[in-house]
């Protein structure tokens, strides 16, 4: 294969990876699972724990792309299981708007939505860490700088629109400004129904792009490990699942010890991985990090309190202002990954979630919404993250430590129930401080919870992570090669 042959597969492959996380991006509302679902449940249900359900199962079947991972280990196979995921995607938001339309219970409804958050979880983070894997044997690593500032710069506009559209279909209006737009819209849930519709094309263009990745795959492809080496990684899926099913009942103590054997059994599943020093300690560091992801739904029943007004009104704004942010702090960390080290964008992005956190506790009024903005700059460490583990594992080694990484959501997907308990519970105590009402105080306290454990994290980066990947096992990184133009 010619140099010049390469490089355009290279430039393809680039392309193609940004234009998916865009369309990703586009379907935000619904596969970013948090705001949508919990102003949707929150207008069938009070109880702020099942609010946080759909987030809840999202993160635990985010857990199964381990298995995916197993079960295609093959080069050949990145592009059959990328089109399946993105596919499955697509039917499972055309299905999810079909059920808000019939005449069925809310409790069969609300049935419906965490389904589609659990199946949401199961393939869109299997698509993202077989995506990853696709550009690390596709593209330089000196590039990789470009191809994350294009997808995670120019991807969030595209959110940007959809949480433009999501507003103007839940509820009517968009006001920013000089910018006022009204609708009329249609009536709940036919709205939602109509949001969960609009995303199955979208996901099905994903599918597509998918197909059209350029792979050469290795002469020898890799084996699948026998079953028995798996057994821990399914008793670890089962045991997440169990920890969830408990915090529903509020049955805390028995959820958090479903975790924390959940955690373990995946500890002992990747003990390959977390052997290496490194990887061991970036592994801890997600963990800590990724607790933040759970919060969004609380935030968003936070805002009826702090603007007085259903969370449906200004869900839409919420996703806007998070993915507007998330754009221009894209852009900036792509430029910082490229001038600095790939520990500064960690620890970015861990910052600007505990700033969200301060803010929602103490801002008032539209002032709130910013929050949001400021939380979706720090969602990106979602990206960078996984970038530090990329760096630090070898080229044998990727798609494990991105599986790795995936199930990190595992662990910290009770976190979000924890927090909703957290807030259920000061509510319906009646506890009350520093002039705030139960319901408030208890969406407050979450926060600071949440807030605490980041950082914690951030302090153990500082300690423990290096600026740049190096590893203890042979002192240096065998990281991708360049692509041999001979071959």
């Amino acid at each position: 294969m010619s140099t010049d042959s390469v490089s355009t597969h290279s430039r393809r492959n680039l392309l193609l990876f940004a234009a998916i996380v865009g369309l990703q991006y586009l379907a935000a509302p619904v596969i970013y699972v948090g705001i949508t679902q919990a102003s949707l449940l929150r207008q069938l249900t009070p109880n702020a724990v099942v609010a946080n359900l759909p987030g809840a199962s999202f993160f635990v079947m985010a857990t199964l792309a381990a298995l995916a991972a197993w079960a295609f280990p093959r080069v050949a196979q990145l592009k059959p299981v990328l089109v399946a995921c993105y596919g499955t995607a697509a039917v499972t938001s055309a299905l999810t708007a079909v059920a808000l339309m019939m005449p069925v219970s809310n409790n069969a409804k609300i049935a419906a939505v965490v389904a589609q958050s659990a199946l949401t979880g199961a393939t869109i983070p299997t698509a993202i860490a077989f995506i990853w894997e696709v550009l690390g044997r596709t593209t330089d690593e000196s590039k990789r700088g470009v191809a994350l500032g294009l997808a995670y710069g120019a991807g969030p506009i595209l959110a940007a629109l959809g949480s433009l559209a999501s507003q103007l279909i839940l509820a009517g209006e968009f006001e920013f400004g000089p910018i006022d737009i009204r609708v009329t819209p249609f009536g709940s849930p036919t709205n939602y129904a109509l949001l969960f519709g609009l995303i199955a094309p979208v996901m099905g263009l994903a599918a597509f792009l998918s197909s059209r990745f350029e792979i050469v795959a290795p002469i020898v492809e890799p084996g699948r490990r026998p079953v028995a080496e798996v057994i821990d990684l399914v008793l670890g899926v089962l045991a997440g699942v169990a920890a969830m099913m408990f915090a529903i009942y509020e049955l805390m103590p028995l959820s958090i010890a479903c975790m924390l054997v959940s955690t373990a059994l995946f500890a002992v599943h990747f003990r390959d991985l977390l052997s290496v020093r490194l990887l061991r300690l970036v592994a801890v560091m997600t963990v800590i990090f990724y607790v933040g992801n759970t919060i969004p739904s609380n935030m968003n029943l936070y805002s009826e309190s702090v603007l007085g007004v259903d969370p449906m009104e200004y869900a839409g704004y919420q996703n806007l202002l998070r993915f507007t942010f998330k754009a221009i702090a894209g852009t900036a960390l792509g430029w910082l990954l490229v001038r600095t080290n790939p520990r500064a964008g960690v620890l970015v992005t861990a910052g600007l979630y505990v700033l969200a956190l301060a803010w929602a506790m103490f801002s008032t009024g539209k002032m709130y919404l910013v929050a949001f903005g400021v939380f979706g700059a720090g969602e990106l460490i979602g990206v960078y993250a996984p970038n530090y583990m990329l760096s630090a594992c070898r080229t044998s080694e990727m798609k494990r430590g991105q599986v790795m990484m995936n199930l990190a959501m595992g662990p910290v997907g009770q976190a979000g129930l924890l927090f909703g308990w957290i807030a259920q519970t000061i509510k319906e105590n009646n506890i009350t401080a520093f002039g705030a009402t139960s319901e408030a105080l208890g969406f407050q306290t979450s926060f600071a919870v949440c807030g605490g454990i980041l950082a914690l994290g951030i302090l153990f980066t500082l300690l423990f992570i290096p600026p740049h990947p190096k590893r203890d096992d042979d002192g240096a990184l065998d990281g991708p090669k360049p692509i041999d133009s001979s071959s």
